[in-house]
């Protein structure tokens, strides 16, 4: 198995374990209501925004390679991919909150506050599955790669 197959078999079995606990438990019309494209964008467009701000292009490039690779990098790739999952984790609480605002704005249109609540917990799942399903195990790959983690007790 190639390091890249490695790379994703940890986030794509989370996946995999998800979407099969939605379809067991709500068919296949449950899968519709996580696919969610406004939410998606802003949890991904600003993840990359924000980490964009604290590192430089080159370092965000070189660091996701590094981890898709399992190669050993410096200790600032698995810090770059660290910053990108509290980023991550920090624009699906936003998106909950933009959700929220936007439906207790709409408390009158019966019609538009599903959607609008459908917004606001969209973007808190995608923001915890991109952080903590995805990013933080890939940074924790480069810090075994690197020999920096030590073993738990």
């Amino acid at each position: 198995m190639t390091n890249l197959h490695k790379s994703f078999l940890g986030p794509a079995a989370l996946l995999a374990m998800v979407v099969l606990i939605i379809l067991q438990s709500e068919g296949a019309g449950g899968i519709a209501v996580f696919l969610n494209l406004e939410a998606f964008l802003l949890v991904l467009i600003g993840t990359a925004i924000a980490t964009w701000i604290a590192y430089p292009a080159h370092d965000i490039a070189r660091a996701l390679k590094d981890s898709l690779k399992g190669a050993r990098s410096s200790c600032r790739g698995a810090q770059v991919l660290r910053c990108a999952a509290e980023a991550a984790l920090g624009m699906g609480i936003l998106a909950l909150v933009f959700g929220l605002i936007l439906m207790l704005s709409s408390v009158m249109d019966v019609y538009e506050m599903p959607r609008r609540t459908a917004l606001a917990l969209d973007g808190l799942f995608f923001g915890l599955l991109l952080s903590k399903g995805a990013l933080l195990p890939l940074s924790r790959r480069l810090e075994h790669a690197e020999g920096r983690v030590e073993k738990a007790p």
